[in-house]
């Protein structure tokens, strides 16, 4: 499993809404805001 895939599960199962995004900087990995995190697909 993917370091992408554990971080997608643990959210889910915390009861935070998940999306994919492709960031246009290689620096950011994530954000979080209002219980939505998007998570960099890259990593």
């Amino acid at each position: 499993m993917s370091t992408y895939e554990k971080l997608q599960d643990q959210t889910c199962a915390d009861g935070i809404d998940v999306m994919d995004y492709e960031f246009n900087s290689p620096n950011i990995k994530g954000l979080y805001c209002n219980s939505t995190v998007a998570i960099n697909n890259s990593i």
